[in-house]
């Protein structure tokens, strides 16, 4: 983050040249440095965090914490059915039967990656311990001989 030298503000002229890229304006720069300033001095207000963390929900495949977001559904759930809204009742049970079957995939996944190193580790031990009898054997040959 130091200041450019002579040759660096040529070499980036020169590109922009080549590219047939414009040369900034002083009006663009200060603009731009306004833009800064401003954004590095805006307070989030509750609806742009909102609207924020629903767009990254949007895109999200399925949730981080499937304990938190189980409780909160079932949370939902009691109130649809306290309300009498079968309707919402029905979707939240669908969801939370949903979730349950992502959380026993992600389990499965889990657990037969641990099956397989375990099975990689016994593996390799027995290898290591053949190897070790094999050396204590021809260490044996070489002292009788």
């Amino acid at each position: 983050n130091s200041e450019l030298t002579d040759t660096e503000f040529t070499k980036w002229k020169v590109a922009c040249e080549e590219g047939n890229i414009e040369l900034p304006t002083l009006a663009h720069i200060q603009q731009k440095e306004k833009d800064i300033k401003y954004a590095n001095t805006y307070r989030f207000s509750s609806a742009d965090v909102e609207k924020i963390l629903a767009s990254k929900q949007k895109f999200q495949t399925g949730p981080k914490n499937f304990a938190m977001h189980k409780a909160k559904l079932m949370k939902e759930r009691i109130m649809a059915e306290t309300l009498n809204d079968s309707d919402k009742v029905a979707e939240l049970t669908k969801k939370l039967d949903d979730l349950e079957e992502q959380a026993e995939d992600l389990d499965r996944k889990r657990t037969s990656t641990i099956s397989t190193i375990s099975l990689i580790n016994d593996r390799n031990r027995k290898g290591n311990v053949r190897r070790a009898y094999q050396g204590i054997r021809a260490d044996e040959e070489k002292k009788t001989d």
